[in-house]
């Protein structure tokens, strides 16, 4: 499973929730950012890295992909309440 999350802590909130559904965890890959060569701050996935989550999806081959909110992921300038 490959998860991303805006919202929730991993250790806090993710973690729980898949130990009391008795995930696998070594199954949960969580997708939080990517740095370029050179750079020391993280930046933050949106749905426009499409390079970044293709090249992850292609390593991971996951069954299943969470996106938590989608509307955290959509990137500055898009109105989802328009068809833009």
């Amino acid at each position: 499973m490959l998860y991303m999350t805006a919202e929730d802590g991993l250790g806090d909130t993710l973690r729980p929730r898949l130990d009391a559904a008795k995930a696998d965890t070594n199954m949960v890959f969580a997708l939080m950012g990517w740095k370029e060569e050179g750079e020391e701050e993280q930046k933050h996935v949106t749905l426009r890295d499409l390079e970044i989550i293709e090249n992850t999806l292609q390593r991971l081959k996951p069954s299943l992909v969470i996106i938590d909110p989608l509307q955290a992921y959509l990137g500055a300038g898009v109105d989802m309440h328009r068809a833009n």
